[in-house]
């Protein structure tokens, strides 16, 4: 991006000089859109001014709907003509509503802090409601509403609730259907094949050719099916045979499904030197089984868990972190978006999620 020279004895302040620069830049097409503009640190630099200065800027753009800030990925062009935010000053509450019958979700708090801390930097506000029996209750609110946020258990039933509506919405996660169908809006999504494919890599990159896949699979749906394929990818590269009697379903997220499943599997005498659970009250309950055993972690098993809940609730577990409050940010991001572009084009947005290592795994001991 060519720096343009700031005018530093003109009356106009420096933050606006630089927002300006940029919003040119982003309306002759110099910058595109989802383009990543440079780091703060180098465009302090290349203006030769303070980072304060340059942040008031960014966020001059971002406000007016030029910009996005992508935690952990940086700052992308996201409109070079953002609509007028007059629909944002009549209706400045976006609604999130969450479906607690078909899905609890000890970390819709972290979701939750994600579209908070986005929707306060817009200016905006949230209104927290459920919904049962297909029917979205709002507290009164509808009129002020300018968009929603649909998480939780979302079934078809709850889409066509929200369908009829007639708010313009996102959802945060996916549908409950074994297949998926075309989309209808967008759908923030955590990246459920590479969460169980950088658990298994790293156990196979560690020598572990037998490791068991304890998941509470229920009914096969896509990111179920999404999970298994990540896990047998990663055998499949590292030239790993699978063994469908290490790939166990207990059907239950419980501590007693996983508990009742590694012992089960202990006295049967498979065996196996690595582990990847996928959620934290199965990998809590597997690890009770293996201590019942006097086997221990990372001993005589490694251990990877897929977790959503952060990395504090099973200390020096090494873990795959699924970034909800990013997702939550992503939601309110594209939300925006799709309030000022009724006609924007549907698309499933993946968050990333990272291994985080830690000391439930080591190099596998030669027999």
């Amino acid at each position: 991006m060519r720096i343009e020279k700031l005018d530093l004895n003109g009356h106009e302040l420096l933050y606006k000089q630089i927002a300006d620069i940029i919003e040119r830049k982003i309306t002759s097409g110099e910058l595109g859109v989802e383009d990543r503009i440079p780091p703060e640190e180098e465009l302090c630099l290349d203006f030769k001014v303070s980072r304060r200065t340059m942040r008031k800027a960014i966020l001059q753009l971002v406000k007016e709907g030029y910009l996005a800030r992508r935690r952990n990925h940086g700052t992308f062009v996201i409109s070079a003509n953002p609509g007028k935010e007059t629909d944002f000053k009549k209706k400045n509450e976006i609604g999130v509503i969450f479906n607690p019958e078909k899905e609890k979700k000890p970390h819709f708090h972290k979701i939750l802090a994600g579209i908070e801390e986005k929707l306060r930097e817009k200016g905006l506000y949230l209104v927290y409601g459920t919904i049962n029996d297909s029917k979205i209750s709002l507290a009164g609110k509808d009129r002020d509403i300018a968009g929603l946020i649909i998480t939780g258990g979302i079934t078809p039933k709850i889409v066509s609730a929200v369908e009829k509506a007639k708010i313009p919405y996102v959802l945060l996660g996916d549908i409950f259907q074994k297949e998926r169908t075309p989309l209808k809006t967008d759908i923030i999504a955590n990246n459920d094949f590479q969460g169980t494919y950088l658990a298994t890599s790293r156990l196979a990159g560690l020598g572990h050719r037998d490791i068991l896949f304890l998941a509470a699979f229920r009914d096969r749906y896509s990111w179920e099916i999404e999970q298994l394929n990540g896990y047998l990818q990663a055998l499949k590269e590292a030239g790993i045979k699978p063994d469908p009697a290490l790939q166990v379903e207990t059907g239950r997220h419980e501590i007693n499904a996983g508990y009742s499943a590694v012992k089960k599997i202990i006295e049967s005498g498979k065996k196996f030197t690595g582990m990847v659970c996928l959620s934290e009250n199965l990998c809590y309950g597997a690890l009770k089984a293996l201590r019942e055993k006097d086997l221990s972690v990372p001993r005589d098993i490694s251990a990877v868990c897929i977790s959503v809940a952060g990395l504090d609730f099973i200390p020096e577990m090494t873990t795959v972190v699924y970034d909800c409050e990013e997702m939550g940010h992503a939601a309110v991001e594209r939300l925006i978006r799709r309030v000022k572009d009724r006609g924007l084009k549907p698309e499933r947005i993946i968050v990333p999620s990272k291994l985080v290592e830690s000391k439930s795994t080591i190099k596998r001991r030669e027999q």
